[in-house]
């Protein structure tokens, strides 16, 4: 987020010395927690003080700039600028095995790392069936890939991942892309044992479960378990429904406009997000939010594989691309009836 946070905090600076007029209040909002889902920043401050995000009569903000959308993504010689508009639910889930204690050299099978290990290898063999959002067809349509959308809408599932294998250069970019036609369920921590000679009697894994628009996230849950069955006990440890805001609100159309001007070559498109955002918490106050951190990223810039990755960075050159498009996105909507 540092590279928002900048542009945000020189935006507001440059709208204060030129002494913009406006119609409308600007909030600059710099929360903290929300890689642990908000709770002790704007999912906080969302219940706690509403009114920092509304007016006098309590009307909310009329919208929400928020993180991750809004860069370039480039294929096959099409650039393309996502603007986020959705993102997925997210349902982190814990599983837990237990077993019998016993020394190790005298092995049995109530092993709750054995277990364990079982009930993740069956998680991670399920494939969600695929599924076309409409934001998400037409982001396909923007990159060129309509072959993708048509095939999962026919039911030929293995057709559409492999038309995606086939048109997509960028491997992070098809993962991406994968993610976004299907609930995903991803085994991330997993924690057994307190010593080499100990048989463990309970262990746990920490599962990262996103879920596409629509899903009934208790059900899935209810599908993993039936999955695991009797070795492992599956629960929720927090469920954030997906959300979406108006592609076609008139603010879209200014961020469409600003990166049609400082790129005239490339196009915009709104997007859903694979992760999720505080455009969640924003979503509880009826505030739509977009993703709209604007970046231009050359064909060779690895951007989506340093998402929590190790030097994760954005070049110079795209926050200088950025920062007077996310200017011009904001100067004009505050200066909007």
């Amino acid at each position: 987020m540092k590279d928002m946070v900048a542009m945000e905090l020189s935006v507001m600076l440059a709208l204060a010395r030129r002494g913009v007029r406006r119609s409308r209040d600007v909030i600059f909002a710099a929360v903290a927690d929300e890689e642990a889902g908000g709770g002790a920043g704007a999912v906080h401050w969302a219940a706690t003080r509403p009114d920092l995000f509304s007016d006098a009569t309590g009307r909310p903000a009329a919208a929400a700039l928020n993180e991750v959308g809004g860069y370039s993504m480039s294929n096959r010689g099409r650039r393309v600028y996502g603007i986020q508009v959705a993102e997925k639910g997210i349902a982190w889930t814990r599983m837990t095995a237990t077993g019998t204690t016993g020394h190790g050299s005298m092995p049995h099978p109530d092993n709750a790392a054995v277990k364990l290990a079982e009930a993740v290898t069956r998680l991670s063999a399920v494939r969600h069936p695929a599924r076309i959002t409409p934001v998400v067809d037409g982001f396909l349509v923007a990159l060129g890939l309509e072959i993708v959308a048509n095939r999962v809408r026919a039911g030929d599932e293995a057709g559409a991942f492999a038309a995606l294998e086939a048109e997509v250069e960028d491997p992070v970019l098809r993962r991406s892309l994968a993610a976004m036609l299907r609930d995903t369920v991803t085994p991330n921590m997993i924690h057994v044992g307190k010593k080499m000679n100990v048989i463990p009697g309970s262990g746990e894994a920490q599962i990262d479960v996103r879920t596409l628009p629509g899903t009934d996230q208790e059900a899935l849950l209810a599908e993993m378990q039936a999955t695991v069955g009797a070795l492992a006990r599956v629960e929720p440890v927090m469920l954030l429904p997906a959300i979406e805001a108006p592609g076609d609100a008139p603010i879209v159309g200014l961020m469409r406009d600003a990166l049609r001007s400082a790129d005239p070559e490339a196009s915009a498109a709104p997007m859903m997000i694979t992760p999720g955002t505080d455009a969640k918490a924003m979503a509880t106050l009826g505030i739509p939010t977009y993703g709209f951190a604007p970046l231009r990223l050359e064909a060779d810039v690895p951007f989506l594989s340093l998402f929590h990755g190790h030097d994760e960075r954005v070049p110079v050159s795209a926050l200088r691309f950025g920062l007077p498009v996310l200017h011009e996105v904001v100067r004009r909507f505050i200066g909007q009836g």
